[in-house]
């Protein structure tokens, strides 16, 4: 019973509750810098800096519902809603029904609804890796992993594309939607009951040690990528609200 307790612990703390506050913040973050973008930018601004966000926002989605068998009805990956129509808001959608005696499609939802978040991490750490290796291998200094063997210098126009990048993901990525957190809720019940079960099986399989020891050698990446994730918004918040302040 004590095993079993340590286990459900270090599953309660670190696997669901700092994921979901790192998760949180960043939701939080992305929605500043969108509104930022907006009140710099106008209506469209939000287009025009975070369009390719906004795509990678839905494409998590449509990914992540065909992972787990949903069946699409229809989907945009960007949509330009009419300004002055109060009631097309929608930057882009995926539609999709599901089996409810499914189990599996059922914690489905709980994937899908915040698929964006690690969608849109995935792409930040592939524009550093890919466009900026001097700051991927900064990043993995921060972890305390190894380094990246940087042969050349990286030329001015590879900065300037990540900028770019970045700005979009961090503009159009990491903002919620309330559909999105409502389909999230649909699996929640059912992830938490399969997370019970997993105990309990671990903890007949495993002490709670080694289960420690094995959740603290990889899960510490997942906190620095939405760490990383956090400051890139943060940095194009604070650059739209500057610009937003000069504009005035």
């Amino acid at each position: 019973m004590e095993n079993l307790i340590n286990i459900f612990f270090v599953i309660l703390i670190w696997i669901i509750a700092i994921p979901t506050i790192l998760s949180i913040a960043l939701c939080y973050v992305g929605r500043l810098s969108k509104t930022a973008t907006v009140r710099f930018g106008g209506f469209y601004g939000q287009i025009i800096f975070g369009g390719l966000g906004v795509m990678i926002h839905e494409l998590s989605h449509l990914l992540m519902a065909l992972l787990f068998r949903h069946h699409i009805t229809g989907f945009r990956l960007l949509h330009i809603p009419r300004k002055n129509d109060p009631n097309d808001r929608a930057l882009g959608y995926v539609n999709h029904t599901w089996n409810p005696q499914s189990f599996y499609q059922q914690v489905g939802n709980l994937f899908i609804g915040i698929a964006p978040l690690f969608g849109g991490i995935a792409a930040l750490l592939a524009t550093f890796r890919w466009l900026t290796p001097g700051m991927y291998d900064w990043w993995l200094t921060l972890m305390g992993s190894e380094h990246l063997v940087i042969a050349n210098q990286t030329p001015w126009w590879q900065y300037l594309i990540a900028i770019i990048l970045v700005i979009h993901i961090s503009v159009g990525c990491f903002d919620l939607s309330r559909a999105d957190l409502q389909n999230s809720k649909q699996g929640l019940i059912v992830a938490l009951g399969l997370i019970v079960v997993i105990t309990l099986i671990l903890s007949l399989l495993m002490s709670a040690s080694a289960f420690q020891t094995a959740i603290f050698s990889w899960f510490p990446v997942v906190y620095w990528a939405f760490a990383l994730a956090i400051a890139c918004n943060l940095l194009v918040l604070l650059a739209f609200y500057l610009m937003y302040l000069f504009k005035r």
